[in-house]
């Protein structure tokens, strides 16, 4: 896969601390680490393929992504174009949701 060997931004740490998250061209990456005796690195592991905010606008600072909690779910940020190479084409629109939260609390019952 093309862009997997140029390196990455933007690393996260997985909640248990065995596994660093990263962006690349080709999308998010993660790779597992082992620093029982010596630091050993495991082999970079495609986990989401695509445009995601990050990956482009690289010198942003901010988080774009984060890892939950399970270290097994992410929230990311789609960017609207089909590729890497022109991410943001054919936006023309902005969605802003306001009052989010009430809406949350009156579709998910309470405990």
């Amino acid at each position: 896969m093309a862009g997997l060997d140029r390196g990455g931004t933007r690393p996260r740490w997985g909640p248990d601390g065995r596994e660093l998250f990263y962006l690349t061209a080709a999308g998010l990456m993660g790779v597992a680490i082992d620093t029982a005796a010596d630091v050993a690195l495991g082999r970079p592991a495609l986990l989401v393929e695509g445009a995601y905010d990050g990956i482009v606008d690289s010198e942003r600072p901010g988080r774009t992504y984060d890892v939950a909690p399970d270290g097994a779910r992410f929230l990311m940020v789609k960017v609207g174009g089909s590729s890497v190479e022109d991410p943001y084409a054919g936006l023309t629109r902005i969605h802003v949701v306001q009052n989010w939260f009430e809406e949350l609390t009156a579709r998910v019952p309470g405990p």
